[in-house]
């Protein structure tokens, strides 16, 4: 069983490649955590899963399987994205005391955790837990049926791939616009439901960019599909990009942040350093060779994905034999 307690394309994936029956338990509002937790422990009463696959975030749900697999005979596998706290350098406040705690059972009695890095997997050991490296599989993204009408016809097309967190620089990638070469020859498209804390951005945007807000999963498939670069950026250390595997997985050039994780497992990119002159100056190089940068991120996916089948295997079998155990 694969229980998450919100939908993203990774527990997807991967409930499907381990033969997982996926639960996405996608409670909103004042009651969503004694809703969730109501309906997480009603799932595991009912089936008592010999494997329990649990998406970190959230914190909560993850601390609540792995109890429940040290109370049962379940074997709990968490599958942690970048959940460490690493930018974290201050700060005490009972919500950050109850982070830790829970942070810590996690990480040492989960019977295993699921990292997409080795600099991760090492605070893990470092905690007393079971690692296993897996980055995200390659999404099958289905063919664009049609240019979305949002493509400027004539014009070279940019996506940033965004979900208005706090590690994106946003506001520096607008910025970027005004200092491409050509800012009238390229268009901007920035994906995800616009937050409330950017409408200053979003009035104050030059012409050349554009938010598309909400999209369906047909609507922004056709649009990575269709764009003539990839843009996704964090300002966070070891963290990997959804986007710059969709990025991979479309045969697009992609323009990523100079972090040593993305630099060695997407190796066909272009690093920016964050800034809006080092945004533009990545853009412009990626527009100046399109053609070369396509057929290097094709060139990347056909060894990524044969890459990955060996990792996921390997977790397969050690989950099969813990669990027989």
């Amino acid at each position: 069983m694969w229980i998450a307690w919100e939908s993203q394309r990774r527990s997807r994936e991967l409930a499907s490649y381990f033969g997982c029956s996926l639960h996405e338990i996608t409670v909103t509002g004042a009651l969503r955590y004694p809703a969730s937790i109501f309906r997480t422990v009603a799932l595991l009463l009912k089936h008592r899963p010999r494997v329990v696959f649990v998406q970190n975030p959230s914190m909560v749900l993850a601390s609540l399987v792995v109890f429940w697999s040290l109370c049962s005979k379940s074997l709990s596998v968490v599958d942690r994205h970048t959940t460490f706290l690493l930018n974290r350098t201050s700060g005490i406040t009972p919500w950050l005391i109850a982070f830790r705690a829970m942070h810590r059972f996690t990480l040492r009695y989960a019977d295993v955790t699921i990292v997409t890095n080795a600099h991760l997997a090492q605070l893990v050991r470092e905690a007393g837990g079971n690692p296993v490296v897996l980055p995200d599989k390659l999404p099958t993204l289905a063919a664009a049926k049609d240019v979305p009408s949002l493509i400027g016809r004539g014009l070279k097309n940019v996506l940033l791939i965004s979900s208005f967190a706090d590690d994106e620089p946003i506001s520096e990638v607008v910025d970027a616009m005004s200092l491409i070469r050509h800012p009238r020859e390229v268009h901007l498209f920035i994906s995800g439901r616009v937050k409330i804390s950017f409408s200053r951005l979003v009035a104050t945007a030059p012409t050349n960019v554009t938010f598309t807000n909400y999209l369906s999963e047909a609507d922004y498939v056709s649009l990575v599909q269709t764009v003539d670069v990839v843009v996704a950026l964090t300002t966070s250390d070891h963290t990997m990009l959804c986007g710059c595997y969709e990025a991979v997985a479309a045969g697009k050039p992609l323009v990523t942040s100079d972090k040593e994780v993305l630099r060695e497992y997407f190796t066909a990119a272009l690093f920016a350093d964050n800034s809006a002159a080092g945004i533009a100056a990545a853009i412009d190089a990626a527009l100046g060779e399109l053609e070369q940068r396509g057929c290097l991120m094709r060139e990347l996916r056909e060894e990524l994905v044969p890459a990955w089948l060996v990792q996921a295997a390997r977790l397969d079998r050690l989950v099969e034999s813990m669990s027989t155990r």
